[in-house]
């Protein structure tokens, strides 16, 4: 029988084993292994505050205008040259309630932004099942990303919702827009 391993938890072996050792040599601003935003130029912003609310509607997925990401990779500055190595990302991701405010973007290494990704999905499906308190998880992701998802909360979540986590990492994992033959 396969064991699920959380988000949280790839996240942390992924760092320690140096699977981002390429994206980071290029140019990491933050000195060193793990990507965490300048708390100044970034201290977030949430538009949802209801968790009701929240679990009502899909996540979306905004994205900035090739302007403004220019203008956040100088705010972070990532040279022009290593700018392809990270993507902006909002610090409370809309998963969770994340507003679109300037005040909420940042850059992330491109290999980061999708294991903050899972790790949303399941803060997500935590605040849904009253698991935690939306309020609690904003500020946990907003703080550090990387340890956001408490030990052992993958264990109480329902089966429909450790399903619907799988459907959405596999996505995640896979990339966007390839389909299973491109795999």
């Amino acid at each position: 029988m396969r064991r699920r391993v959380g988000a949280a938890f790839l996240v942390v072996a992924a760092l320690a084993l140096g699977a981002c050792d390429d994206y980071l040599h290029h140019f990491d601003p933050y000195g060193g292994r793990i990507a965490l935003p300048d708390r100044h130029a970034t201290p977030g912003d949430v538009a949802v505050t209801n968790a009701l609310t929240l679990c009502a509607r899909a996540a979306s997925h905004p994205s900035l205008s090739q302007h403004l990401t220019h203008l956040l990779m100088s705010r972070y500055v990532v040279p022009p040259e290593d700018q392809s190595w990270y993507v902006a990302d909002q610090l409370v991701p809309p998963a969770l309630g994340g507003s679109n405010a300037l005040t909420n973007w940042w850059v992330l290494p491109n290999t980061h932004a999708r294991l903050k990704a899972l790790v949303a999905l399941e803060l997500r499906a935590a605040v849904c099942e009253h698991l935690i308190p939306l309020d609690v998880a904003q500020a946990r992701i907003a703080t550090d990303w990387t340890t956001a998802f408490p030990d052992g909360m993958y264990a109480k979540l329902s089966l429909a919702s450790r399903r619907w986590l799988w459907e959405k990492e596999q996505s995640v994992l896979i990339g966007s827009g390839r389909s299973a033959s491109d795999r």
